[in-house]
Parts: structure tokens; C-alpha cells; sequence
């Protein structure tokens, strides 16, 4: 069970980061916008920052996983939670940033 959550997911981050796949069809609102909408949008951006939070999943789950085998320390388990704490960040930050817009981009 630990290698299909730790592993599937690290697979397909990797395959976002290096622009092998594209994670536009699976954003929820992305995938529903108009074609008009979505050429404002710069995609491969929106793939690369969701692959990098998928990293962050992968990594906080496998301090979950070593902090229950291994360390009694409550500490390792804070981190964890930071972790997928700043998950949330990173999706609220996606959702209300213009980062990932062309117009503005383009202008820099």
C-alpha cells in the first residue's frame, strides 16, 4: 500500500516537472474553462508548480510512513503536518495568484 501512495505519485510529479505530461486536464476549473480562458493561461507553468506540490505530498507522506516505523520523536511528525499544511497554501495560491497568467508574464 505504501509504494502505490508514495510512488505513483512521485512518478507522475516527476513526469510534471520534466514537461513530459501536462496536468491541465486534471486542475479542477482549469479542465472546465472555455478554450477563450484558457489560452490566457500559461500551462505549462500551472503542470510544473502542480508537480512540485505533488513532490511535497510524496514527501510529507514519507515522513508520515518513517516517523511510524522509526522515530518516536513527536517532532518528525510536526513536520509532516507542515508539510501537508503548506499543500493548502500552495492550492490557495494557485487558485488567487496571477503568476500563471501569459498576459502578465509576457509583459515582465
Amino acid at each position: 500500500m505504501f509504494v502505490v501512495v508514495m510512488f505513483v505519485p512521485l512518478g507522475i510529479s516527476i513526469l510534471l516537472l520534466t514537461g513530459k505530461i501536462s496536468a491541465a486536464d486534471a486542475i479542477s476549473g482549469y479542465n472546465t474553462m472555455s478554450k477563450k480562458k484558457k489560452e490566457k493561461y500559461d500551462e505549462k507553468a500551472l503542470s510544473r508548480f502542480f508537480g512540485w506540490i505533488l513532490l511535497i505530498f510524496c514527501l510529507s507522506f514519507f515522513i508520515f510512513f518513517i516517523t511510524g516505523r522509526h522515530f518516536k520523536g513527536e517532532w518528525v511528525k510536526y513536520c509532516g503536518i507542515a508539510l501537508i499544511s503548506s499543500l493548502l497554501v500552495c492550492i490557495i495560491y494557485a487558485r488567487t495568484s496571477k503568476r500563471f497568467r501569459k498576459e502578465i508574464n509576457e509583459i515582465k
